[in-house]
């Protein structure tokens, strides 16, 4: 998120200024610490950054083989209370947080949640579906018949709301694994393609019907790859299947020696052909002509939960 600028989102729920004037939220991630506020002006969500504390608790956990050490631990609890102090001097009466990969998978990640808690804030540890609902909010700002679908380093996800709560599938093969799996060693493109499609269509049997827009989250690099344009000028704005199928195609062309000095050349690989393949198989399935580029915060998507539920109470 650009501390510069601000968010403004308006969920169908919230009708009018909620009873909660100001909610924060913190993002407890595998690099950093981020607290957002989110406030309600003329019956719409804005949200803006507050404040980022690196702190490193992905790269201690892997070093520590699976344990916050001891540490990293007590930054990662100075920086709790920190971002906490920065909430409440900007009047949020609410501080929500949540915990991602990291902190999941850490055998000691409770301590940190448990210190969240002495603090006062409400403190999660979200699993892989959790996730994808909550970049669902973020992405949406919490309308119905939306699809979204992210493609992380260790995950995919795809989330979507009909009606009621947001409904999410999370698939533990994010690029880090797709691209071993199926592009590095393939003998050419199609080859790639065909096979993470058909791992694709294994995994995901179902998609909900008749959404009206597909949101593709963490894909501005393939993006940039597709276009040739700078990151800022494909974020938020649609990119069209026709023009997808067209990079599909060029690829689908190359020779082995053509494939593999490509993969060799082009920095991010891994991501960009494996998110490549993954939103023209989600194009071809969902029956959209184009996909909209975007960005989500996950503390975003919390406190557009929490203004939703202060609503509908």
């Amino acid at each position: 998120m650009d501390p510069r600028k601000s968010i403004e989102h308006s969920p169908p729920a919230l009708c009018s200024d909620s009873p909660a004037t100001k909610i924060a939220a913190l993002d407890l991630g595998s690099k950093t610490f981020k607290a957002v506020l989110g406030e309600v002006q003329d019956r719409r969500i804005v949200t803006r950054l507050l404040k980022k504390r690196l702190v490193g608790l992905g790269k201690d956990v892997a070093k520590n083989r699976g344990v916050i050490g001891t540490e990293t631990l007590a930054e990662a609890k100075r920086a709790l209370a920190e971002l906490k102090s920065v909430c409440e001097r900007e009047g949020s009466t609410t501080v929500v947080a949540v915990a991602t990969r990291a902190v999941r998978i850490a055998r000691n990640g409770g301590e940190l949640l448990d210190a969240a808690r002495e603090l006062g804030i409400i403190a999660e540890i979200a699993t892989g579906e959790r996730e994808a609902e909550l970049a669902y909010l973020a992405a949406t700002g919490g309308e119905a018949n939306k699809l979204v679908c992210e493609l992380g380093s260790h995950s995919m996800q795809l989330a979507w709301r009909q009606s009621g709560r947001v409904e999410s599938i999370s698939i533990a093969a994010g690029y880090e694994r797709v691209y071993p799996d199926f592009i590095r060693d393939a003998s050419d493109f199609a080859q790639s393609r065909d096979d993470y499609t058909a791992f694709l269509e294994r995994e995901v049997q179902v998609l909900p019907a008749g959404s009206d827009a597909l949101i593709g989250i963490a894909m501005n690099t393939m993006a940039c790859f597709v276009t040739g344009m700078q990151k800022a000028q494909v974020t938020d704005r649609y990119l069209s299947h026709a023009r997808i199928r067209d990079k599909v195609r060029a690829l689908a062309a190359l020779t082995r020696a053509e494939f593999t000095s490509l993969k060799a050349a082009t920095p991010k690989a891994d991501k960009i052909l494996s998110g490549l393949i993954l939103l023209d198989h989600m194009l071809e399935c969902s029956g959209h002509e184009r996909v909209l580029i975007a960005e989500a915060e996950l503390p975003v998507g919390l406190i557009i939960e929490q203004f939703e539920g202060a609503a509908a109470r």
